[in-house]
């Protein structure tokens, strides 16, 4: 539903497009997102399948089935079911901690000719070239891998940063319009 606006705790509106910050959680820790609000969704509880529901643009909030002992059937009842809203929201990827950039990224490498592999087609191709890397047993007797650098071989880095993908949040009290 794009026709509705919501403010945020400090009294500032903001509907579809509007950049925000909200809370997300990484683990045990929270960090500050910046995102772009993408859709604000009224929703209703649908009593067949136990699960949340979109309500569409002029739909009515449907009523909540009761049983009837008479009938010996579910009724409409004047109560109408459970609704909430949520945000819909695009994070760009800025946060207070950068947490939600270590998966944002896809690491690729260009061989000296040109020619742009994965990660793992890289590796294989100088383990062919060159042969597999080497170990050395350190003085605790632990194993350490001596890593190729792709570079010493006329390899070089492309990093592709993606967006995150979109989230929906239901708890909307603590969004903060930019």
């Amino acid at each position: 539903m794009t026709d509705i606006e919501l403010t945020d705790w400090r009294g500032n509106t903001y509907t579809v497009g509007t950049k925000v910050i909200y809370a997300a959680m990484s683990g045990r820790s929270v960090e500050l997102q910046e995102a772009t609000v993408l859709a604000i969704e009224k929703k209703y509880k649908d009593s067949e399948t136990y699960s949340w529901k979109i309500l569409k643009p002029g739909q009515a909030v449907p009523h909540r089935r009761i049983w009837n002992r008479d009938q010996q059937d579910y009724v409409d009842s004047n109560e109408e079911v459970e609704t909430k809203l949520s945000v819909k929201l695009q994070p760009n990827g800025k946060g207070s901690r950068n947490f939600s950039m270590r998966n944002d990224s896809i690491i690729s490498w260009i061989d000296p000719e040109g020619n742009e592999h994965s990660h793992d087609e890289m590796e294989e191709i100088l383990k062919a070239i060159h042969g597999p890397r080497s170990s050395w047993g350190g003085p605790t007797g632990y194993t350490y891998t001596q890593h190729w650098i792709p570079q010493d071989f006329g390899w070089e880095r492309k990093e592709t940063y993606v967006l995150p993908r979109p989230v929906t949040i239901s708890i909307i009290d603590n969004i903060t319009v930019v």
